[in-house]
């Protein structure tokens, strides 16, 4: 399983493990119990014995500010029936108007990659972004990072991941200015809804920063 993979919002972009961090995939369960009969008692004892290790975080981290929202927003409204999208690694994606729901269900002492949701393209060389976020469950916090954002603000030389503050299921409000074409929404969680609504992009003001 990689550490990390690509998604996006558009259809037409495809799910992308990082270079270097293909997965395993067997063509049948019966290739995947021949090769693991190949490996002897102990080696097989390891790998089942293994354990999830704290998320290194790739990149510098700056915390961000997050504004509660009085009162909550509604629950973003569900798509048609058959809109929810794989993603890939057990992350699914719930499309929505001006915002999306991003859900896994696995087990809390597994370790889950982290997803790269590319969102954009923004609209201008410079610009403003806006909007709200709510986690409703995650793991561990040693295991996982429910939520952060990557993207480059004026006047830094590469990406950043902003990561906010989150009281488990309240709605909070996150604005900034960024530049260069990625603005991507990370998730790294093996139990997770993360439930994002009001994104908004737009060009930023002369003088903004």
């Amino acid at each position: 399983m990689p550490a990390s993979f690509q998604a996006a919002l558009a259809l037409d972009r495809p799910v992308r493990p990082l270079d270097g961090e293909q997965p395993l995939a067997f063509a049948s369960e019966l290739q995947r119990a021949t090769l693991a009969g190949l490996l002897d008692a102990s080696a097989r004892t390891r790998l089942r014995a293994s354990v999830p290790q704290p998320l290194a975080l790739a990149g510098p981290a700056r915390p961000w500010p997050a504004y509660p929202l009085t009162p909550d927003l509604a629950a973003p409204p569900l798509p048609p029936e058959g809109g929810l999208r794989p993603l890939g690694f057990g992350y699914h994606l719930l499309p929505a108007p001006g915002g999306f729901t991003v859900l896994r269900c696995g087990l809390p002492e597994h370790h889950a990659p982290e997803l790269a949701l590319q969102v954009g393209p923004p609209p201008a060389p410079r610009w403003h972004w806006q909007l709200a976020v709510r986690v409703l469950r995650g793991d561990p916090q040693a295991h996982h990072r429910p939520f952060a954002l990557r993207l480059q603000r004026p006047g830094e030389p590469a990406p950043e991941v902003l990561v906010p503050t989150l009281p488990e299921g309240q709605w909070v409000q996150l604005s900034g200015t960024g530049e260069g074409p990625l603005l991507e929404v990370l998730c790294a969680s093996a139990n997770v809804t993360l439930q994002v609504a009001d994104l908004t992009l737009s060009p930023a003001p002369e003088g903004l920063a």
